[in-house]
Order: structure tokens, then sequence, then C-alpha cells
């Protein structure tokens, strides 16, 4: 694009810097943004909240916070990719503190809001906040997605509470997607629960037929109970 004489603005930066990201290339992106500083871009909001979510993906969330630090007009996205960040990488105080701040500053929870601070409680193992904050959501009347249903299914599954995870599915008002499904299951990976497996894994065979991974799991499970027939069976 430089090479025929156009002049890159603030979406060429952005789309190098996300495919930067997309590939963890921590190098090429450091070099993006010595030049976009070098053209006093870096301020800018959609360009700033695209080398956040760029420093995250590479694990380098000190620059993240660094660069968030340095953002005047923080919006929604900007804050929510720092607590996603921090929920990844198992730093909860953190991450719901700044959930916490991004009300203080001003900045509307949105629906993405809740689903970083739902993840970050379903990694720590904070069930009564997770559902806490699964309230505050719909007291604000910030309609619920399969998105956020899954990290609910995901928290009670985690902390070992599948038969409330079931109870939870099974009252939903939606009907439930592979990515709730497979939370269930990975919750039953974890306990060894295989009667409820073989039930979530049955409606995931139904959504996506061609996922050879939802197989594996359970023939795995199988395997670790000592049924290798059945093992034999799923593979």
């Amino acid at each position: 694009m430089g090479l025929i004489g156009l002049k890159h603005d603030v979406v060429s930066y952005m789309g190098a810097i996300a495919a930067c990201a997309n590939l963890a290339a921590l190098k090429q992106g450091k070099e993006i943004h010595g030049l976009v500083v070098r053209k006093h871009l870096h301020m800018h909001v959609f360009i700033a909240n695209t080398f956040l979510d760029f420093y995250v993906k590479c694990g380098r969330i000190d620059l993240a916070h660094k660069i968030f630090d340095r953002t005047p007009d923080k919006d929604a996205a900007s804050w929510n990719t720092m607590v996603l960040g921090y929920g990844m990488l198992g730093e909860l105080k953190i991450a719901i503190n700044l959930f916490e701040a991004m009300k203080e500053d001003g900045v509307e929870y949105d629906s993405v809001s809740y689903i970083a601070v739902l993840s970050a409680c379903s990694h720590g193992g904070l069930v009564e906040k997770g559902k806490k904050f699964f309230e505050k959501m719909q007291a604000q009347n910030i309609k619920p997605t399969n998105m956020h249903y899954a990290c609910m299914v995901d928290l009670l599954g985690r902390a070992g509470l599948l038969e409330e995870a079931v109870k939870f599915i099974e009252v939903l008002p939606i009907e439930p997607d592979a990515n709730i499904w497979g939370a269930l299951l990975g919750a039953c990976r974890i306990y060894g629960n295989i009667e409820l497996a073989c039930w979530a894994a049955e409606h995931l065979f139904k959504l996506k037929p061609q996922h050879c991974g939802y197989y594996a799991i359970l023939s795995n499970m199988y395997s670790e109970a000592g049924k290798w027939d059945e093992a034999d069976r799923d593979m």
C-alpha cells in the first residue's frame, strides 16, 4: 500500500495490528507500534484498543496496561479487553477491580463487559460473585446471550456444581448452543461424570457432527474409567 503511494490511515493501521495479534507476531506489531507513535496516531482510541488486544494476545499484559493507562478517552472496549486479559491470566482481583473501576470512570457496561467479568469469575471459582454479576446484568436490562449462559454453565461446572449447571440449562429461555453444551462437557471431563458427559455430547454431535474433539473427549473419559468397549465405539 505504501509502495504505490497510498497514505496509511487509522483503518490501515488497525488492520495490520489485528493481523499481528492473530499471529501473535510481537516483533512486527512492535514495529508498527513505533510507526504509529511517530505518526502521532497512538492516542486514537480505536488504534489504542487494537494495540490493547494485540499485546494481550501476545501475553504482554504489562505493555497493554501501559497503553491503557495512557489512553485518555477509554471506551467500553478498552476496559473489556483489560478485564478479559487479566481474567485469562488468572489475575482475578485485578480483573474484577478493573470491571468495577469502569463504572466509576463513567463508562457504561455492555454485553461484552459481562462476558469478560463472568469469564474471570469462572476461572477463579468465584461462584457467588459470578451469580451476582449475572443478576446485575439482567437488572440493567442487558439481555443475556448464549455466551453469557455458557459462562454461567462454565462457572458452575468448574466449581463442581454439575447438577446446578444442568438445572440452569434446562430452564434456559433459548435453545442451548455448542458453547453451552461444550462448557458442560468440559466440566464433566474435569470431574469424571460420564453420564452427564454423554448427555452433553449427544447435543454436541447433533450441532457439530464434524467436530472430532467432542468424540475424543468422551472416548478419553471412557478410557479413564476403564470402559474400553465404549471408548472404541465413540472413536
